[in-house]
C-alpha cells in the first residue's frame, strides 16, 4: 500500500572494504519513523 519502506542498511569496516554488519530497517513514510526489524552478518539481498 506505499505506508512503508523496507531496506537493507550495509555497516562496512574502517576501509570501505568489507560489510561488518547489516540491518534490515523500515521506514513508515507517514510518520517518517524508522525501526530496526533485525540485524546481523548474515543478512543480504
Amino acid at each position: 500500500d506505499g505506508k512503508y519502506l523496507a531496506f537493507i542498511r550495509y555497516m562496512y569496516d574502517s576501509n570501505r572494504e568489507y560489510v561488518e554488519s547489516s540491518q534490515i530497517e523500515v521506514c513508515d513514510m507517514e510518520s517518517r519513523g524508522i525501526k530496526i526489524v533485525a540485524s546481523g552478518s548474515n543478512i543480504t539481498e
